[in-house]
């Protein structure tokens, strides 16, 4: 697939810098190299903060050591697709500044729901991390 140029006076066509296989090279080098940087961040984690990622609890949970802050913005993040972002933005250019605000309303009782379902889970069952722990002690 050649790349035209778009002026008025020619219609010649453009090599690509570099070929196709170049750039499958650059991907798997990269990806390399980040997988074998988290091997090495893990096995730095278990000899200096002793944290052993085989245990499914330190897995799954974080060993229980995630602040509110990093909980809501992860909460946040999985409800706030760019859609929604989009989605509010062209709400607000039409209807003005209460735009936005009404369609963030249709959104704030799920997440409310959501967190209440949570605080109840935990209050029944202190001990269930994932929804599967749930769902296998309550059935």
């Amino acid at each position: 697939m050649d790349v035209v140029a778009r002026d008025d006076t020619s219609d010649e066509a453009l090599a690509p810098p570099l070929s196709q296989a170049v750039g499958y090279v650059v991907v798997v080098v990269v990806g390399l190299i980040i997988a074998f940087g988290m091997v090495i961040v893990t096995r730095i984690l278990k000899r200096t903060v002793g944290e052993d990622n085989k245990k499914t609890e330190v897995f799954m949970t974080a060993n229980r050591s995630v602040t509110r802050g990093l909980t809501s913005s992860a909460v946040i993040s999985s409800w706030l697709w760019s859609t929604a972002m989009l989605g509010s933005s062209l709400v607000g250019y039409q209807y003005g500044v209460s735009g936005p605000f009404w369609f963030a309303a249709g959104c704030s009782p799920m997440i409310v729901f959501f967190a209440l379902l949570g605080i109840s889970c935990k209050r029944k069952i202190p001990e269930a991390h994932t929804l599967l722990e749930i769902v296998r002690i309550r059935y």
